[in-house]
């Protein structure tokens, strides 16, 4: 192999791996208080006036998705927010061991954050799959 082709993978390498620290830092230095007022920025999932609890409106998006909603909008903001749910959920799980976690404030259950994820997972899969069938020419079988 040349010289010059063996240079460019590693300048390859190393980029793509700053990159991956640079968004693996940035997201362990999220807080919880961030990433919920980013799923407030997704109105059409949680609404700003809305205050139920999160795992709440889990809930509501799961049933609202059995119903095969066809609005792109709408499964792309479910998609989202179920991932930045996510983020929440590994933020809480990698404080909860902190002297200043986030179970002091308000406790939750591993049970519930298992829940929570499955929820949210299951609501990730489910809009994605509904994208894909609102964007196939053909009704889908």
């Amino acid at each position: 192999m040349p010289l010059s082709f063996q240079l460019m993978l590693v300048g390859i390498l190393l980029a793509y791996l700053w990159h991956c620290w640079r968004s693996m830092r940035r997201r362990n230095r999220q807080s919880p208080e961030g990433l919920v007022a980013r799923l407030r920025d997704y109105p059409r999932a949680f609404a700003q006036e809305d205050r139920s609890t999160i795992a709440e409106r889990l809930a509501e998006i799961t049933e609202q998705l059995r119903q095969h909603p066809r609005d792109s909008k709408i499964l792309w903001a479910f998609f989202r927010c179920a991932g930045i749910v996510l983020e929440l959920i590994d933020c809480v799980e990698r404080n909860g061991s902190s002297e200043h976690g986030l179970h002091e404030r308000a406790p939750i259950g591993s049970a519930r954050l298992g829940s929570m994820r499955k929820d949210a997972m299951q609501i990730r899969v489910s809009a994605l799959a509904s994208l894909v069938k609102c964007a196939l020419p053909w009704p889908a079988i």
